[in-house]
């Protein structure tokens, strides 16, 4: 579940092979990190959280603004290690041969045997011009105060171009949609698994804002810390993007290890952002793009809350 290990390996063993009739698909989530210091994301270790548990099934937070669309997925194949599970972003229910168990704060699928064979259904939300409208009407930011794990003249530059995306009382969601966009398109930032070395006393953020290039975790780690800066709830969400398509099957390999940042949005819940560059993830969430952008229509009936 190292994510630069995998990346700069080029493995590519085959870790997942996913059917489903869909012809995109989110990433697999394996699981979360929140506790971020000296550069560097830890995950809690499942020893020490087996106590918060619980066993299937799966009770997941509903969206409350947007429409949903719900999709199955069946994974055929399976590889990860134990005791992590790899389901698609936002799935709502899981089904296995299997026992399995899973973690309420994060909602992470844990089993004590690999699942050779498991189905997961997950969610898929648009929203209208009247659901951006509620999302961009509510202000969901905390008290901005210290970061941890962030010295103060990172601190000061990620406010400092904040200021420049997004008014101080922006929503939570206004925020992510403005950082993602930045960071993918308008910022000028590159794709690159070759990391420029940093000043003397330059953060790892640092060096990434000055230099503009870096891979997945650089653009994930900057997104979440602004968010942090607004005081808004961010975790780094480690998994894999979905791979190469093959006739029903989505053949995932190691090469394809990815982190993406979840923001806490109220309304949403825990929602998937990608700011790392379409070279390598392709398009974004539908739900995250900006305003002036087309989103997907969908028939699916809207969750009316």
């Amino acid at each position: 579940l190292d994510v630069s290990k995998s990346l700069e390996s080029g493995d590519d063993r085959v870790v997942l092979r996913v059917r489903t009739t869909t012809t995109t698909m989110p990433p697999m989530r394996v699981t979360v990190a929140g506790a971020y210091s000296g550069g560097v994301w830890a995950a809690d270790s499942p020893d020490a959280t087996r106590g918060e548990e619980r066993p299937a099934p799966l009770e997941a937070e509903a969206p409350e603004v947007g429409t949903v669309t719900s999709h199955t997925v069946r994974v055929v194949g399976n590889d990860v290690p134990v005791p992590y599970v790899a389901v698609p972003v936002g799935t709502r229910s899981l089904s296995a041969d299997e026992n399995w168990r899973w973690r309420p704060p994060t909602g992470e699928i844990r089993s004590d045997e690999i699942l050779r064979a498991y189905s997961a259904t997950y969610d898929e939300v648009t929203l209208s011009g009247e659901d951006r409208d509620r999302l961009s009407g509510t202000y969901d930011g905390g008290t901005v105060g210290a970061v941890s794990g962030v010295d103060d003249a990172t601190l000061t530059e990620l406010r400092s171009i904040l200021d420049t995306l997004v008014p101080e009382d922006a929503s939570a969601y206004d925020v992510g949609v403005a950082v993602q966009s930045y960071l993918r398109s308008t910022g000028g930032f590159t794709y690159s698994l070759s990391l420029d070395a940093g000043l003397p006393d330059e953060s790892p953020v640092q060096t990434f804002l000055r230099t503009k290039r870096g891979y997945c975790v650089q653009f994930a780690t900057t997104m979440l810390l602004m968010a942090r800066a607004r005081g808004i709830p961010a975790r780094m969400a480690i998994g894999f993007l979905p791979g190469q398509r093959s006739g029903e099957e989505f053949v995932i390999r190691s090469s394809d290890a990815h982190a993406w940042p979840e923001l806490y949005i109220t309304g949403l819940g825990w929602t998937r952002f990608e700011p790392t560059p379409a070279t390598r993830t392709g398009a974004p969430p539908a739900l995250t793009l900006p305003r002036t952008a087309p989103t997907s229509t969908s028939t699916a009936t809207s969750t009316g809350r």
